[in-house]
């Protein structure tokens, strides 16, 4: 511990990056507790340590070295940093505890702070709250807005994959059909998008999903055969070629 105080900042950054490697997600979590304790300063150390509690799904862990990140960061962009890692824990928590919905809308709340402070720049904020009201509340009015601006900002692939979802939520509830239809079309472009940039289980299912919608039951089928066997092996370089 005395060795892991006197190290330079870039060498802690690089020792955990090793230890990562090294040592299981429980294992490092308690290293990085330990090691956190003698360089409370260091925020890598406890970004590290708030997203592997959150993977190990020790939530009080992650909410406290969240909470230790706000609280050591020095100005605002690291603060929302933090706050998004934290409302991201939260509802990572009401995932896990389903249907509890204390932590998703404790994860609303915060997300929400951010997203104000940033002055709608916030992108990871905007796409994760649309992705909530979406998904979770069955909203899709009131997530169009948050994943519109995120796509414009930011059109990565799972941006686009929230927009896309969005989009295809909504047409699912228009009764006009010409306007359904319109819908399940801008769903359709968004999600092959970001099928087309980075292949996951959720752009896919989420594709596939408007294939069926549309008639598309082969290519819908398709879709559904590879989300179910990604699922089943965890094979992630499989899952991620088209």
């Amino acid at each position: 511990m005395r060795a892991v105080r006197r190290l330079p900042g870039a060498a802690i950054r690089l020792l955990i990056d090793q230890a990562i490697r090294a040592y299981s997600s429980k294992d490092l979590l308690d290293r990085l507790v330990r090691w956190s304790k003698v360089r409370p300063e260091d925020l890598k150390a406890l970004y590290y340590r708030g997203n592997l509690a959150v993977d190990a799904e020790d939530f009080d862990e992650a909410e406290k070295t969240f909470d230790e990140a706000i609280a050591l960061s020095k100005n605002p962009q690291e603060k929302m940093q933090y706050k998004r890692l934290k409302a991201a824990a939260y509802y990572q928590r009401h995932v896990a505890h389903r249907p509890e919905t204390d932590y998703r809308d404790r994860a609303e709340k915060l997300f929400t702070e951010v997203i104000q402070e940033s002055k709608s720049r916030d992108i990871q904020a905007m796409n994760n709250l649309a992705y909530l009201y979406v998904d979770d509340l069955n909203d899709p009015d009131r997530a169009l807005p948050l994943a519109e601006r995120a796509a414009k900002l930011q059109p990565d692939t799972k941006v686009l994959d929230t927009f896309g979802w969005v989009l295809a939520r909504k047409a699912a509830r228009e009764s006009d059909s010409q306007k359904k239809n319109g819908l399940f079309d801008q769903a359709r472009q968004q999600l092959e998008r970001s099928v087309e940039m980075q292949p996951a289980i959720e752009n896919r299912y989420h594709l596939g999903w408007v294939y069926e919608q549309t008639g598309k039951v082969k290519d819908a089928l398709k879709l559904y055969q590879q989300v179910f066997e990604c699922s089943a092996t965890r094979n992630r370089p499989r899952c991620m070629t088209r």
